[in-house]
């Protein structure tokens, strides 16, 4: 059995003479993962009022564990200040930061994050603390900023690439021409700049695909390889693997647990949840919703135990109107 396609994909493609491929993806997870030389970040496309947000969202995603160990690659082969290296050029305080995150000083690693992310309110002790002197405020900004950390990122070999999957990217239509025009643009000048090192994928939630001509600048269609994807509803024990696959993908080494940060059976538990109480089916887009939702949700309030989130932990979060608002099944198309 079929659902109605739900995903209208816009992959960005090189130029026609770079050799790198794109691949449009169906679902993406929801943290950034590093697998086969190639590190991918998830986000939803919000609301909201510009660039700078959408960015927000990208580099909150983004795995600064991984970045700094690309920072000192760069070290060993430079000399002087890292700063000073050409892909920091027009944004050195992304060295300043990443150096600045240390899992032994929280402050300065608060402040480093809220820094990356362009967090509003910054005081000058915590710019201090971050050794920078100027905010992320414009997209200019933010595309220096995301330049860098995208060549970073894929520092030290040809075969890296950083994907960047921007889910219900329909929702730009929702904004002022402006703004609509100003994240369109941002993405064309971030991609352009590195053609061969950066994907973009935008999913659409919507029946329709060629409503993504309304949403694209003609730069970015230019651009784009265009697919609709239909997904199929999931049985209880084909979630269960999907999931697994799922969460296999943020693991740098395997272990027994494989369902972790949550327990097996809370898994369990959520599917069957979907199915009795909310009366959906179980697609791979529900369960990444789900799962985002109440994990998201868990983490601002407490972290998970060694054994992992039971289902009595989350079961409160699963209320909130906002996730009703979100898990809405797409139109038939009209034949």
């Amino acid at each position: 059995m079929k659902i109605s396609p739900r995903f209208g994909l816009a992959g960005l493609k090189p130029k026609p003479r770079s050799t790198a491929c794109c691949a449009a993806w169906s679902c993406s997870p929801s943290l950034a993962c590093i697998s086969s030389g190639q590190t991918s970040a998830w986000v939803r496309h919000t609301r909201s009022t510009g660039f700078i947000e959408l960015y927000r969202e990208i580099v909150q995603s983004l795995p600064y564990e991984y970045l700094r160990k690309q920072l000192q690659e760069v070290g060993r082969g430079y000399k002087g200040n890292v700063a000073l290296h050409p892909m920091f050029q027009r944004s050195p305080g992304v060295v300043r930061a990443l150096l600045a995150i240390d899992p032994e000083d929280i402050e300065s690693s608060t402040a480093a994050m809220q820094w990356l992310a362009a967090q509003p309110g910054l005081s000058k002790h915590e710019m201090s603390l971050v050794d920078v002197t100027y905010r992320i405020k414009t997209p200019e900004d933010a595309i220096n900023a995301l330049d860098s950390l995208v060549k970073l990122a894929t520092f030290s070999s040809s075969n890296k690439k950083i994907v960047i999957m921007i889910d219900e990217y329909q929702r730009i239509g929702e904004l002022r021409p402006k703004i609509m025009m100003e994240n369109n643009a941002s993405l064309h000048t971030l991609f352009n700049a590195n053609p061969t090192r950066l994907e973009l994928m935008l999913s659409f939630s919507f029946g329709n695909k060629d409503n993504v001509d309304y949403m694209l600048s003609s730069e970015l269609k230019s651009r784009a390889e265009l697919e609709s994807i239909n997904l199929d509803i999931l049985s209880n024990d084909e979630a269960i693997e999907f999931m697994r696959d799922l969460l296999a993908q943020f693991r740098l080494q395997q272990d027994s647990q494989w369902a972790f940060p949550f327990m097996p059976e809370t898994l369990d538990s959520l599917i069957q949840y979907i199915v009795d109480e909310k009366k959906k089916a179980i697609t791979p887009r529900r369960l990444m919703l789900y799962t985002h939702h109440v994990l998201s949700n868990y983490l601002l309030d407490r972290d998970p135990g060694p054994s992992g989130i039971q289902f009595d932990e989350i079961r409160g979060y699963l209320d909130d109107p906002n996730l009703g608002a979100s898990d809405i099944d797409a139109p038939e198309e009209n034949d």
